[in-house]
């Protein structure tokens, strides 16, 4: 709500003073944001759309967020159910990073989460780990270290495994994931959680049924 109120200032102040469309497509492409992130995911993708034909207005001087958007509206459509669209504004967000960044750039690794996703929901197993795999040293390669949103992309990498039905290997990255996570959240957080569980049916999974047992009754006391 206070994100939206400093929008509203903000677009009178571009009004007054019309700084060109490449100003304009980053108050777009923030208000998507702040409407994404409050679940209004139809006001987010108007507004992402906005900032995409501002950015294209702008020509070479929008091109480096003109990639930003195009990946926003990637998620947005992945997040719609709209895969095929969102491999495709995808690939066009990777092939504008890598022509004005190289590779490897962090800007890259959520295009790569998109890309790894979709071939994940299409049951491409081993391109969705190459993506995902991709995207981590991304992100681990950033900041020299393994920031707390790359557990995330762990455990989407432990899913691709389990896809290919290599339950060890997915293990290892729950584990990475939750070694992660919990110093950060705390032991209760429900993403820790969810992780701990992910972990538990690794350990059915490969045939260890009292490891899997302690585990899923150590995520039910900590509910």
């Amino acid at each position: 709500d206070v994100a939206r109120d400093i929008l509203r200032i903000a677009r009178v102040a571009l009004a007054v003073s019309d700084p060109g469309p490449q100003a304009r497509g980053r108050l777009e492409l923030v208000q998507a944001r702040v409407e994404y992130d409050s679940s209004r995911f139809e006001a987010g993708r108007r507004a992402t759309e906005a900032a995409i034909e501002a950015f294209t207005e702008a020509g070479a001087r929008g091109r480096l967020k003109l990639g930003e958007g195009l990946q926003m509206l990637a998620i947005q459509t992945f997040g719609a159910g709209e895969y095929e669209q969102a491999r495709a504004l995808a690939e066009r967000s990777e092939a504008l990073q890598l022509e004005l960044f190289g590779e490897p750039h962090p800007d890259l690794a959520r295009t790569a989460l998109v890309l790894g996703a979709v071939d994940l929901v299409d049951g491409r197993g081993d391109r969705a780990v190459a993506q995902f795999r991709r995207a981590a040293a991304l992100q681990a390669e950033s900041l020299g270290r393994e920031p707390p949103h790359l557990a995330q992309t762990l455990i989407n990498l432990g899913n691709a495994y389990l896809e290919l039905g290599d339950h060890v290997a997915a293990r290892a990255e729950y584990e990475r994931a939750l070694a992660i996570l919990e110093p950060v959240l705390g032991r209760d957080d429900p993403r820790v959680l969810a992780c701990l569980a992910n972990i538990g049916g690794s350990h059915r999974s490969l045939g260890d049924a009292s490891r899997g047992e302690a585990v899923f009754r150590e995520v039910i006391a900590r509910s």
